[in-house]
């Protein structure tokens, strides 16, 4: 439901997209930079968009090309990077401070069990 406040109605959902590939990524992979490989990929996609295929496969009759289609987007945007960046940029962020968190507390989960 738009709210007729653009930062709210349309880049609260790409910088949660960004989250979400970031988050994909970190489950299924563990490079060292793995923020710099997310936005390679938030990148990609947003770069893909100028070769009109995603716009061809919203006009597709198939169901599943048409959510494709939607998901990668149909307009490149330099908005939309920044605000993948700003996504990405929050879950290293909290990776960091979930890192540190992990070093720092004797208690946490990869303490020695002496319990």
């Amino acid at each position: 439901m738009p709210l007729g406040f653009r930062l709210w109605d349309k880049y609260l959902g790409d910088v949660l997209y960004a989250a979400m590939v970031y988050e994909i990524l970190r489950l299924s992979w563990r490079p060292r930079a793995l923020g710099a490989w997310a936005m390679a990929v938030m990148t990609g996609i947003e770069v893909f968009q100028l070769t009109g295929v995603p716009a061809w496969l919203v006009g597709s009759e198939h169901l599943a090309a048409r959510i494709c289609g939607r998901l990668m987007g149909t307009e490149f945007s330099f908005a939309d990077l920044l605000a993948y960046a700003v996504g990405i940029g929050c879950m290293v962020w909290v990776d960091s401070r979930g890192t540190k968190r992990d070093l720092t507390n004797p208690r946490s989960e990869h303490a020695s069990n002496d319990d």
